[in-house]
């Protein structure tokens, strides 16, 4: 956004840019305005209002009803319009809020439609509210507003109580009757200009951090693959960016609110805790151990006093699968018949009852009793006997959801529960299914073996496989004998660490059902929002850590590849105490961050060949006094006397040694200006 000196300011800004006076929204705007007040209840204002996607006060992209439930639902629309244009105030926002409660809890309505009644007050009343009617969109201008113009509006009520702390708060730096359809307008268009700002931040995060792969198979929003590896060296924030691409997957359409990285980081994590508390994103880490049964199925077994019973267990592949199953395809207004309501209704009963709940028969000849269940099994006595006998619930919900079909002796019993549960009273009401997308993030993926993982599914997880694509496929499962089908709102993200396994040594079939996302070292992360490097100032020396990082990186490259390059997060401790201003703290934190991680990782990296780590640190062109690991002559004739059998050794034999782990040069800010800029030290 541009610097205004003023809201008035920016207002100006905007009517004279837009030229809202001879513009259609403000014209569009005043005459929504007029119909309304003149005739709250006719058909055409009602349409306007509660149907119409724009009705020059508020567009809505979504959210407003189907033709046939506007129909449905046209007395209460009526009712809740005369009531805002006879009292638009607080105490009228929280009655017509509970008039469209009830009016979904009985079936009238699929949804509370928020921003259709925020936008029957903003059409009524545009001094008192104004038109962005989406409550956190408001929250994002208002906290812009706040910052700039040193502002105080209050932002802890509901819509309506929060547009009026803002009329209120304005009305002191504005003048006397000032047009309140211009600061509506205004207020809009700087959502939209902050929200255009967030969405090229998004951008700009997207394409600092990920390198689109050869052949421009990546890409992000709504066309993000199903199936995606980020890989890179250690330390490049894969795991931690998987935060961000996670997000953007399960929500296309997210805008992070607007603000400097660490409020951009901010808001994605804040999304991202909301739909894994929703399930819709899963987190799993593969190891060497783990397998088919943790994934996707496998029996597990339980002890209940003396006795061992065995129970099928879903992994958490399949339990995702399941879950998304459900929000495939989108549904409006359907009657609900769950399973797990009326199960629910059941073991309620259950709980009431002391000799249990008898089960009538198919035949009509004979019963059952349930006397117990627990998560996974169902209990039960027959009409005739002594013996305990057991039902899965997780078989009965797939029987009655007829995903699977019992054939032999336990069908009867499962048949009559379902009978039984299908006349089971339940609360019938009309929910409205959204298309939804999950996300499973799978961490280290090329730890894990994936033959062994996987399975049958490598199959299943191909984009054309899925469920609902043309050449869809299902297999049955080996445990359970259910019928199993990846669905097409599954995303897979996985995250790798090429100098652990080279990428040429991946499982052939995963390469080929993935698309790979290469992650290098991003020294950007290393910049504050101005683009200037972070720097630990040291009495009279700084040093640079994107000089530091990038040259040690060059000199791995050159000396073994670039797959094993040094990533930008082993700094980032560095930089959080330099944000603080914690100079003396970052100088430590960096001290440990080489004694501690980078040098035992380049050790590992050149098999203990310390003459090539010396290399990397610039040790070869520092003085002696401040070389990190000091090289000395080995004394041959010293160790083994004047001998020939010495002789094949090589006669210039040295001995490194890393400095000790209290050496004040660990804290001297040369040591690391050394590496970059040896040149700098003198002789």
């Amino acid at each position: 956004m541009e610097k205004f000196s003023s809201f008035l300011d920016l207002i100006s800004h905007f009517a004279d840019k837009l030229n809202y006076e001879q513009s259609s929204w403000y014209k569009g705007y005043k005459s929504t305005h007029q119909q309304i007040l003149t005739n709250p209840t006719s058909d055409s204002s009602l349409e306007l209002i509660w149907y119409t996607r724009d009705n020059s006060v508020s567009s809505l992209k979504q959210g407003a009803p189907s033709k046939n439930e506007f129909q449905e639902a046209k007395a209460v629309f009526a009712e809740i319009s005369q009531q805002i244009v006879k009292s638009p105030d607080r105490e009228t926002y929280k009655l017509v809020q509970n008039k469209l409660k009830k009016a979904k809890d009985d079936g009238v309505l699929s949804k509370m439609y928020w921003a259709l009644l925020n936008r029957t007050f903003a059409a009524v009343a545009p001094e008192l509210v104004t038109s962005t009617v989406d409550s956190d969109s408001f929250k994002v201008v208002v906290k812009y507003l706040n910052e700039q113009f040193g502002l105080n509006v209050n932002t802890s009520g509901n819509w309506f109580e929060n547009n009026i702390y803002f009329k209120e708060e304005i009305a002191k730096h504005l003048p006397e009757g000032f047009n309140p359809y211009y600061v509506n307008m205004a207020f809009w268009h700087t959502c939209a200009q902050l929200a255009k700002e967030a969405k090229e931040r998004k951008q700009k995060i997207t394409s600092n951090t990920i390198n689109e792969p050869a052949g421009g198979k990546y890409q992000m929003d709504n066309n993000a693959p199903l199936n995606q590896i980020l890989y890179g060296p250690p330390g490049t924030g894969k795991t931690y960016y998987t935060i961000v691409k996670a997000v953007d997957a399960a929500e296309p359409n997210f805008l992070p609110a607007a603000g400097n990285k660490d409020e951009l980081r901010a808001s994605y994590k804040g999304r991202y805790d909301k739909l894994v508390a929703e399930g819709r994103i899963r987190f799993v880490t593969f190891h060497q151990s783990y397998g088919y049964e943790e994934f996707v199925e496998g029996l597990s077994a339980k002890t209940e006093g003396d006795q061992l019973s065995y129970f099928e267990k879903d992994g958490v592949f399949k339990s995702i699968c399941d879950d998304a199953k459900a929000f495939r395809v989108a549904k409006a207004g359907q009657v609900s018949d769950s399973f797990d309501e009326r199960w629910q209704v059941f073991s309620d009963n259950l709980a009431e009852s002391e000799t249990g709940v008898q089960i009538e028969t198919l035949s009509k000849k004979t019963y059952f009793t349930i006397t117990d269940i627990t998560n996974n099994t169902i209990r039960f006595d027959k009409s005739k006997g002594n013996s305990v006998h057991t039902l899965s619930v997780k078989t009965l919900k797939a029987v009655y959801n007829q995903e699977k079909e019992i054939k032999g002796g336990l069908q009867p019993y499962y048949g009559a529960l379902i009978e039984h549960l299908s006349h089971t009273q339940v609360t019938q009401t009309k929910n409205q299914i959204e298309r939804k997308h999950f996300v499973l993030v799978i961490d280290e993926i090329n730890r894990g073996n994936i033959s062994k993982v996987f399975g049958e599914l490598i199959t299943l997880i191909e984009p054309s496989k899925r469920l609902g694509q043309k050449e869809s496929l299902e297999v049955v499962l080996p445990y359970s004998g259910d019928k199993f089908s990846v669905p097409d709102n599954i995303y897979i993200i996985g995250t790798m660490n090429t100098a652990d396994r080279s990428l040429a040594l991946m499982d052939t079939a995963l390469r080929r059902r993935f698309d790979f996302v290469e992650m290098m070292p991003d020294y950007s992360v290393l910049t504050d929002d101005e683009n200037q490097p972070y720097c630990i100032n040291n009495l009279e020396n700084e040093i640079d850590l994107v000089q530091l990082l990038s040259t040690v990186n060059k000199r791995i490259s050159a000396l073994y590849d670039r797959e094993h390059t040094l990533g930008h997060a082993f700094l980032m401790p560095v930089v959080d105490k330099i944000k603080s201003n914690d100079h003396q703290g970052a100088l430590t934190e960096l001290a440990n961050c080489f004694q501690n991680k980078l040098i035992p990782l380049l050790a590992e990296y050149f098999f203990e060949d310390w003459q090539k780590i010396r290399l990397v640190l610039a040790d070869n062109q520092k003085p002696k006094g401040l070389q990190l690991i000091q090289e000395t002559d080995v004394d041959l004739e010293g160790l083994f006397g004047d001998t020939e059998e010495v002789d094949v050794m090589d006669d210039e034999l040295n001995d490194y040694q890393l400095i000790k782990a209290d050496s004040e040069l660990w804290r001297d800010s040369l040591t690391y200006i050394g590496i970059y800029q040896p040149s700098a030290l003198g002789e």
